[in-house]
Formats: structure tokens, C-alpha cells, sequence
């Protein structure tokens, strides 16, 4: 199945025997020098085993330069690292080709010029030119440290030209704002990756496989466009690049770099497609290519000779292993919620994955045999639920789920029906798939008390009954026309032509509003008692979000605290008034609370261990629910 990306092809002289490539992502895994660590080895063993046909492994650093736990090839002392790293993904998996990624973040020195911010990310750096002589310097870093990732047995090697990075910075016109050689025309904006390369070719030979990351577009005004990326990459395969992999955005527009939920799936092949056309290299797509069909119909189409796996296989290192067999609906598909990025990698803290707690982890969370079967009793099936008897029943145990709906997912239900959040959906249904094919007896719209329990005699219970929505007790809060968050996103209450009042604008407040004013609400009102809406959200998503909301004129009031409700709306304490906002529906999004009710007495009569995981233990978010299951199927 999907022959057409177990195909080989060619970087050069190097032969890979399949067109899935890891992309490089940083992980922080490394030590605070830059070295290579067995948290990294582990990670990348991984995603060897996993079936990809090269993994280009995360941008290292040709200079040093603070920078939490990033890579770094800039010293000789990082060679043997560097080999360990090539030797351990070679015995696992011998057939897999192994590239490093050269980077060069700006420092205190790293912009061409000054370009008209338009983030605060970009703000932070220093806007001095680099000097001649600066340049050369970093011209010969990358340059050994190509020779240094050739020592250490590397197959190849990928130069960063994306993303902001310092080669891009001198290839976008968005930031070169220089008048010497390397700045004024796109021809020398070109000069600095053009010496590199050919600085590169000098010290590792004409012979050793070089990859180029350029950017597509920068999708921003006065950034590089398409018809620049195609004239810069034909220039770089003159030069004798072996391969393109091609990327897009800047610090300004990191939707593109990252592109998030809502955004359709491989929506940059496009710009790959486009570089493809003016050279006879092969080509790498990347960007949200989150299945076998699409990234196989990408590469028939002729829009790349390979695709790229990023976040695709953080999610499941096995995709291309499962894609091969067939078993498509057995891939657990990133949901694109940028958490690995924004709220882990770009903190400085280690890997990880909302929906696949053992990134950064691959030594902790394995699921060995317990050496013992037992009966396991779970009682929820939301996500934390799901999990718990999933990881159960792969270590041997005898599980048995109950669920009070009729319908496993719990939460995650009503997060995929907001909008532009329908990716939640591959999740629910890879958990779905996972309980069919495992041994779990799944029990619908029952509630176990202490007999039902009794009679499964089960060795633990575990306990995943989530939470509902918090209602405070404040005057009014009973009255016909107050709903909760989940009655509007699950279609319970009528909104369509109706004045509504949104209660709580963090990120579930602001999404319930976006659905609402997508269903023809007359007017939509958000009150929210801190000084910003949306606080609690990703950056892009919330962004776009609050884009979203300000075009359908959705009026939010900051600073306002909800304190009664009325039959005409509702009362708000604002900037140390009371306020009046008239309203035919209340909406309640004002977060949520564990709900332990049904499952407090059997747990009590329980003889046996007893576990709260998810959000019956503390109210969180998907990463937490999945997190805790996992740790405790460990244990059971």
C-alpha cells in the first residue's frame, strides 16, 4: 500500500530507501552545552524504528550561542556525541540515512537590518548589521561544522535558510535591508548562502550529499515570495545543492512555519510544487502532512520528490511503518495544536506532545508486559479514561470500560465541535480504533455501583469521570435562558437570531463565541474578568481566534466580573461599577469542576487500588488527562 513513498530516491549519491523524511525539529534534549545526551539518542532510536527513510536531525548550532539545551556541532569535543548519535540510529534500523541540520540563530549581531517589526518576538533581537569580517567568520562555522558532522558519520548534511535564521535573514528582503555586497537585489541578498555552500563543498568534497531549507514565501509584505524562492533555488542548485526542502514563514507569520488547527492539511505543498518546476533536484514538502493518502497523492501529484514528517510523527514515530502495512486508521494523527512548539520549545523546556506523553520521554513511558494479568475496572471514557484502558490492556491486563453516554470522548466532543478544532476528531477516533482492536469490554450508559464492582472483582478501579462546567452560586444562575458552554457547542440550545452573553473569556469562552456568531447569533457579548480574553490559549490559535471574533463583531468587555443574572441578560462588575449587558441567552464558560459524584460510592467500597486520573483529580487540559493515564497504567 502507498507504494509510490516506498519508493527510493536519491540525495546525490545517497539512496533512500523510502520518501519520508523526520524533519528536524528541536527538542531540547540536548545537555546544556549542546552535546548529544541518551534523552536525544532515545527520541531519534524512536523514530528510526519507526520506518522513515532519513531523519534529518534538529538544527544544530555552527556557533555557540545561549540557547536552552539546543544542539551544537560548533567544537571539535562534539564529535563523538554527534557519531554516538549516528551509531545508535544505525543499529536500530541500518537501513536509515541520517543528515544533520546547520543553523545559525541571530544574537546579539544577527539581523541584516531593520525591518518593520510586527511581533514582539522580533523585537527582542538587535538590529546591528554583521560586518564583513563577522560574516566570513560564520561562513567558516558552518563550514566546519559541515566537516565535523561528515567526521562524526553523518550521510549528509542540511543547511537552515528558513525561518527567520540568520541565512534567511540575509535571503528575505523583509529583513536585508543592507547596501554592500550581500544586500540591495535578491542576486546579493543570495551571496551569503552561496559562499556558504561553496565553502561547504570545499572542506567535505563534491561527493557528500547537501541539502538547502529555504523558505517557499515568507508569507509577509516585502518578504521573499514564491518567484523569489524559485530564482533562489535554482542559484543553489548550480551551486550543487543535492536536495531542497521547502518550508515558509517568519517570527511574524509562525502560523506558516507551524501551521495550526484549521489550517488545511499539506498547505504548502504548493510552494514545493512551485520550486519544483525550475529545478531537476529532488524536492521536500513539509507542512502538516498528517496522513499516508495525502502525503503519498503529494508526491504523485509531482508537487516533491519526498515529504517531511514533523510534528506527524512526535504524534506516532510509526506512521510510516503502519502506512506500509495498511493500517492507516492505527495512526495516531497530530491534531496540529502547536503545543510542542509554542508551550514547550519555545519556553526552552524539553519535547512533548499533547496526545503522546513519551516524547521526550522514550526511556520512561514504556508499556512493558506486567508480568501478571489483572482486571482492570475504568470508569469514564473521556480521553483520560480511553487512554488508561488502552495502556491497561497493552500490558496484558483484562479491562473493562465504562462509560454513562453513549458515546466514548467525553471532553474532547465538545472541543472538536468549536470551530476550526475538527482535527480533535482523528484523536477521538484513533482511541476508538485502539479499544476495538484491543481486549476491552466496553459497557454503555452504565454507571458502575459497588455490586457491579464486586462482581468484576477487578485487582484496580480506575477512576476518569472528568468534570462538568462551574456554576457559581450567584442570583439568577438558575433561570430557563442559562446554558452551559457544552448545551451551545453540542447543539442543545437554540441560538441562531438571539442576543447572547458569553460568561468566562478565557479559551473556551472565546471559542463557544466563535461558534455562536458562526451560527447567526444576533449579537454575541463576552465578559471577562481578566484584562486580556483568550490568556489561556496557544499564541497563533488565540491570534486567530480573536482575528476571527473581531470580523464577526463580537464585542468583548474586559475587567468584568460576572455577579448576577437577570431575565434581561445579565450584571457585571466593571472597573468598580455594576453594569447592565441585555441578553435572551447566558452562556457559562467560567472553566470546569471534577465531577467524582457517580463514581465516589463504588470507589468507596472498592477492596482494591483505587487511582483519580484526568480531570476528576484536578480540572486540566488534554495533555494533563493524558498524561496522568499513563502513568498510572504504568503502575497498575
Amino acid at each position: 500500500m502507498f507504494e509510490r513513498l516506498f519508493q527510493p530516491v536519491y540525495i546525490g549519491g545517497c539512496r533512500i530507501e523510502n520518501r519520508i523524511a523526520m524533519a528536524p525539529m528541536r527538542t531540547c534534549l540536548a545537555d546544556k552545552d549542546g552535546k548529544v545526551t541518551q534523552a536525544l539518542i532515545n527520541h531519534y532510536c524512536v523514530r528510526a524504528a519507526g520506518g522513515v527513510g532519513l531523519i534529518i536531525v534538529e538544527n544544530a548550532r555552527v556557533l555557540p550561542l545561549k540557547s536552552p539545551n539546543g544542539l551544537g556541532i560548533y567544537d571539535d569535543q562534539m564529535i563523538n556525541g554527534a557519531s554516538s548519535l549516528v551509531a545508535a540510529i544505525r543499529k536500530t534500523a541500518p537501513d536509515v540515512k541520517v543528515f544533520l541540520q546547520l543553523i545559525q540563530i541571530p544574537g546579539t549581531r544577527g539581523l541584516c537590518g531593520k525591518p518593520a517589526f510586527r511581533n514582539k518576538m522580533e523585537e527582542k533581537f538587535n538590529v546591528s548589521q554583521l560586518s564583513q569580517a563577522e560574516i566570513a567568520i560564520a561562513v567558516e562555522a558552518f563550514t566546519q561544522a559541515a566537516h565535523r558532522a561528515k567526521v562524526a558519520g553523518f550521510d549528509g548534511i542540511e543547511i537552515h535558510g528558513a525561518h527567520r535564521y540568520l541565512i534567511n535573514q540575509f535571503l528575505s528582503p523583509y529583513y536585508n535591508k543592507r547596501s554592500d555586497r550581500y544586500g540591495g537585489s535578491l542576486e546579493k541578498n543570495i551571496r551569503f548562502a552561496i559562499e556558504i555552500v561553496r565553502s561547504i563543498r570545499s572542506k567535505v568534497g563534491k561527493d557528500y550529499p547537501l541539502m538547502f531549507r529555504q523558505n517557499g514565501s515568507d508569507f509577509v509584505p516585502g518578504g521573499l515570495s514564491m518567484e523569489n524562492a524559485a530564482f533562489i533555488a535554482q542559484q543553489l542548485e548550480e551551486e550543487g545543492v543535492n536536495a531542497l526542502h521547502v518550508s515558509a514563514g517568519v517570527a511574524a507569520t509562525p502560523e506558516w512555519t507551524t501551521p495550526p488547527m484549521g489550517f488545511d492539511p499539506g498547505c504548502l505543498a504548493h510552494l514545493a510544487e512551485h520550486v519544483k518546476k525550475r529545478v531537476a533536484i529532488p524536492v521536500v514538502a513539509v507542512g502538516k502532512i498528517n496522513t499516508p493518502t495525502l502525503a503519498q497523492r503529494i508526491v504523485e501529484e509531482g508537487k516533491s520528490d519526498m515529504i517531511a514528517l514533523g510534528r506527524a510523527l512526535l504524534a506516532d514515530p510509526d506512521f510510516p511503518r503502519k502506512a506500509h502495512k495498511g493500517k492507516v486508521d492505527e495512526i495516531r494523527r497530530c491534531i496540529s495544536c502547536r503545543y510542542c512548539s509554542t508551550q514547550r520549545i519555545h519556553k526552552g523546556l524539553t519535547i512533548q506532545c499533547k496526545i503522546n506523553p513519551s516524547v521526550g520521554n522514550e526511556g520512561i513511558y514504556q508499556f512493558h508486559r506486567s508480568r501478571k494479568s489483572k482486571g482492570v475496572l475504568v470508569i469514564g471514557g473521556g480521553p483520560a479514561g480511553m487512554e488508561a484502558a488502552i495502556a491497561a490492556a497493552r500490558r496484558g491486563h483484562r479491562v473493562s470500560l465504562f462509560e454513562k453516554k453513549h458515546r466514548l470522548g467525553g471532553q474532547l466532543l465538545t472541543a472538536m465541535a468549536a470551530p476550526f478544532k475538527k482535527e480533535i476528531k482523528n484523536y477521538v477516533l484513533y482511541l476508538e480504533t485502539q479499544i476495538d482492536l484491543l481486549p476491552i469490554s466496553v459497557y454503555y450508559g452504565i454507571t458502575p455501583n459497588a455490586d457491579c464492582i464486586e462482581r468484576q472483582k477487578p485487582a484496580a478501579v480506575i477512576v476518569a469521570t472528568g468534570a462538568k462546567p462551574f456554576r457559581p452560586n450567584l442570583p439568577g444562575i438558575n433561570l430557563p435562558h442559562v446554558a452551559t458552554y457544552e448545551d451551545i457547542l453540542h447543539g442543545r440550545v437554540e441560538v441562531d437570531h438571539k442576543h447572547v452573553l458569553i460568561a468566562g473569556g478565557g479559551g473556551i469562552g472565546c471559542e463557544c463565541a466563535d461558534f455562536v456568531a458562526e451560527h447567526n447569533a444576533k449579537t454575541v457579548t463576552i465578559l471577562e474578568k481578566m484584562p486580556e480574553p483568550a490568556s489561556d490559549i496557544e499564541t497563533v490559535h488565540k491570534r486567530l481566534l480573536l482575528e476571527r471574533l473581531l470580523s464577526r463583531e463580537v464585542k468583548i468587555a474586559t475587567n468584568a466580573n460576572l455577579v448576577e443574572i437577570t431575565k434581561e441578560g445579565a450584571v457585571a462588575e466593571r472597573n468598580g461599577t455594576r453594569e447592565i449587558f441585555e441578553s435572551e441567552v447566558v452562556v457559562l464558560a467560567l472553566g470546569n469542576t471534577s465531577d467524582v459524584s457517580f463514581a465516589e460510592a463504588p470507589a468507596a467500597s472498592c477492596k482494591t487500588s483505587c487511582y483519580y486520573i484526568g480531570d476528576c483529580a484536578k480540572p486540566g487540559k488534554i495533555e494533563d488527562a493524558v498524561l496522568s493515564a499513563w502513568r498510572t497504567a504504568i503502575i497498575v
